[in-house]
């Protein structure tokens, strides 16, 4: 009959967000899925999925890799702060991708697909005490999101706080002769931490995009150690901690391969001082990091089992690690 010798042509395209290749996900979360997991961030949504993203290989189980919209980023500090709602849908992969994008067999990959356009603010504050005498605790979050398509601004700040618990108040038996210093000495120490994040997205153009974060953390905690034998002078121990930490990426596609080139730099600072005893002692310790990863996958050539791909990678890492402890003994 007429239009029998019609071709009949169907076209399709894949997913927005969908991963690059032909390796289908094992396993597919909605958004009702994943807020129905009562999170309140990206990272503790990876943490709930941690059972579906560990991997199956009999070497190990590495840490999955995570993407977002199907493409690499420069670490998860450029999401873990983001709030569940954003979430269009989550995807979990075999170890077969993992090789794919130049990484270890051992790993799983996860991407994140974000929702298109999506704008919030967010406040959250809370505390507790765990009963008389027990300890107290204070935390507040704020954040601030915004995506338009290829445009990604998220911005947070935190606060925590937790009470001391002295060996008095808990059940522990007073020493048999001398001096009860129960009252004196801490279990857990006095503990306050902030940090705050800021995270840039931007897509250059159809296949480029660019990434920045940079993420400040602080934290100090005082410690009661009992009193000096010697002076009887109460012993306390200050610890301040202080992290930066800064990246940037920069993810692309052509002519069939996808490349990725990012750079992370960190420092970290450690002060510990112990004051009221016979013998004070400070040890102050620095950590630098910088390291730059360079990556490009694609098919080379085909064969008739399907199309061989490859993975290249090419980083450097510089890593400077320096401690001085100054006690009775001098400087070492």
């Amino acid at each position: 009959g007429p239009g029998e010798d019609e071709d009949i042509v169907v076209t399709g395209e894949r997913l927005r967000g969908s991963v690059p290749g032909d390796v289908p996900p094992e396993t597919t979360f909605s958004a009702a899925d994943v807020r129905s997991y009562g999170a309140s961030s990206v990272f503790q949504i990876l943490a709930a999925l941690a059972p579906q993203t560990g991997t199956a290989s009999i070497r190990g189980g590495g840490a999955p890799i995570v993407l977002v919209n199907g493409r690499r980023i420069s670490g998860l500090q450029e999401v873990r702060d983001l709030p569940p709602d954003v979430i269009a849908r989550v995807e979990v992969f075999d170890e077969q991708l993992s090789l794919q994008y130049g990484y270890s067999p051992d790993q799983r990959v996860v991407n994140i697909v974000l929702e298109q356009r999506y704008s919030a603010n967010a406040a959250e504050a809370g505390g507790g005490r765990a009963g008389s005498d027990a300890r107290a605790s204070q935390r507040l979050e704020a954040s601030q999101t915004d995506i338009n398509e290829g445009a990604r601004n998220a911005f947070g700040i935190g606060y925590d706080a937790a009470s001391s618990i002295a060996e008095s108040e808990r059940p522990i038996a007073p020493p048999a002769s001398g001096v009860d210093d129960r009252a004196a000495r801490t279990i857990s120490p006095d503990a306050t931490n902030w940090r705050a994040n800021a995270n840039l997205a931007r897509a250059f153009n159809e296949r480029v995009t660019g990434a920045a974060s940079l993420r400040l953390e602080g934290g100090s905690q005082i410690a009661l150690l009992g009193h000096d034998p010697s002076t009887s002078a109460l012993r306390v121990r200050n610890t301040q901690t202080d992290v930066a930490r800064v990246s940037g990426g920069l993810d692309g596609a052509y002519d069939g391969w996808q490349w990725t080139a990012t750079a992370t730099a960190d420092h970290s600072r450690q002060e510990r001082e112990t004051e009221g005893g016979a013998s004070p002692a400070r040890t102050r310790s620095e950590q630098r990091l910088l390291d730059v990863t360079a990556n490009a996958n694609g098919a080379v050539f085909s064969l008739p089992a399907g199309r061989v791909r490859t993975a290249l990678r090419l980083g450097a890492e510089q890593r400077h690690i320096d401690a001085v402890t100054d006690d009775a003994n001098g400087e070492a």
